[in-house]
């Protein structure tokens, strides 16, 4: 398949926002030859270690939120260091040619970004700054700052805007880790949920509006069980859909995913469980070779 030709000529227009997640640092940790590993596995056994705890690896579908758990338990140390010992290893992270190109594509299709990251590397690439249409005197929360996107130095209406929706390494408070974070999560998103009659969702612009407005384009993020706010948030928009055989986005994958496809291309049970959700959902499933097919296209 040209990924090239259906992903920009048929899946990328005004009515889609692209969602993605960490398989570009992954990407681009690999390709340019970057001495840290930038994976969820890298990142989470590095800082096991840089608390004393020297494991070697960290099992297959163990869940990461209960890797900070295990720190937290061994260790004492609070949640707000932890998050800042997170937050200094994501601050290694560098821009690459993958992410200019991205923001060039969403530039010329007018289409925003969401991501599940909490680095700036997109941002970076044009030295985007920040904005929100919430007073910071009011109605602003650093655990949770929905409203704030970053975008053109020159014209907060360019594209694309970036809403970073797990947490943003400017404000470490936001960063979701652990379960807790994303129960806190859960609790705050009734404020936004768009069929809650007292909800702020026609009132106050956050990321919240994109996700449920627009079809989404998700690449590079595990949509596993531990993803379960966002898996909620995809029932959700589901549910919410006027017509229920329409389908809410399209998901790319790779058989290069060895948690997904076995050396021989056969699909693990993981996969299995991840084609009933996405069946489920109406969410459409893109395959590709390997990460090289998704990511090159874009340089």
């Amino acid at each position: 398949m040209d990924f090239g030709k259906s992903m920009i000529d048929n899946l990328l227009d005004s009515q889609t926002v692209l969602l993605l997640g960490n398989g570009i640092n992954r990407y681009t940790t690999k390709k340019y030859n970057l001495p840290e590993d930038f994976s969820w596995n890298g990142i989470l056994l590095s800082l096991l270690n840089e608390n004393g705890l020297l494991y070697q690896s960290i099992p297959k579908m163990f869940p990461f939120t209960e890797v900070f758990e295990i720190i937290k338990s061994s260790k004492e140390i609070d949640d707000k260091k932890l998050k800042q010992q997170f937050v200094r290893k994501l601050k290694n992270l560098k821009t690459s040619e993958v992410h200019k190109k991205i923001i060039d594509l969403c530039s010329n299709k007018h289409i925003d970004i969401l991501t599940t990251n909490f680095d700036l590397s997109l941002e970076a690439t044009y030295n985007f700054v920040r904005r929100s249409e919430i007073s910071r005197k009011k109605n602003f929360s650093r655990w949770y700052p929905w409203s704030v996107y970053y975008t053109s130095q020159e014209d907060a209406r360019t594209y694309p805007r970036i809403f970073h929706i797990q947490g943003d390494i400017n404000y470490n408070d936001s960063v979701r880790l652990t379960v807790k974070d994303y129960i806190h999560s859960f609790n705050h998103f009734n404020k936004y949920k768009p069929n809650n009659d007292k909800s702020l969702y026609n009132k106050v612009y956050t990321w919240v509006n994109i996700f449920f407005e627009k079809q989404l384009l998700i690449v590079g993020l595990s949509l596993d069980e531990q993803e379960f706010f966002l898996r909620q948030l995809l029932y959700l928009k589901k549910q919410l859909a006027k017509d229920s055989t329409e389908k809410i986005g399209t998901y790319i994958i790779c058989k290069e995913d060895t948690e997904l496809f076995d050396g021989q291309g056969i699909e693990t049970s993981k996969m299995k469980r991840l084609r009933f959700f996405a069946d489920s959902l109406r969410l459409d499933l893109e395959e590709y070779d390997t990460f090289e097919n998704i990511y090159s296209r874009f340089e």
